[in-house]
């Protein structure tokens, strides 16, 4: 990583700890540990102990600002800094671990959601600066 990429991370971690306060609790879904059925659907997922970020969310969406995910309307917007996911336990970098991430859940004002998309934003110097989670509350029986 190039020392202009560098820089950017460590400020952006900075800004967003000093004006966004928001804390989110990432659970991942522990696969070993939750039951599945033939169908790929689980009434009752166990999840491994959480990790605290910082980020900005957005929610409730309003309504004039409507946003769906294949008819899935998205109720938190949750915009974590690259730096903040790299200095937590959570694998994000590859197509691959954000597929495991989507399984997860976050839990933000007594809420839990689900993830419906994760996406890289924000690109300086071959380094990604941000990862935005779009998530929904409701019930999610599917593991994968």
């Amino acid at each position: 990583m190039g020392e202009i990429a560098q820089a950017f991370l460590e400020g952006i971690k900075e800004i967003f700890t000093i004006m966004f306060t928001n804390e989110v609790y990432y659970y991942l879904l522990d696969e070993d540990e939750t039951d599945v059925n033939v169908y790929g659907e689980s009434t009752k997922k166990v999840y491994k102990e959480p990790v605290k970020l910082t980020c900005n969310v957005k929610s409730p969406i309003k309504e004039e600002d409507d946003l769906y995910i294949e008819d899935v309307k998205i109720d938190a917007v949750i915009k974590i800094p690259a730096l903040i996911m790299m200095e937590s336990t959570l694998s994000f970098q590859t197509a691959e671990s954000r597929e495991v991430l989507m399984r997860g859940k976050i839990s933000y004002g007594g809420i839990d959601y689900l993830i419906d998309r994760i996406e890289s934003t924000t690109l300086i110097d071959d380094t990604w600066q941000f990862y935005v989670f779009y998530c929904h509350v409701g019930k999610k029986f599917s593991v994968g």
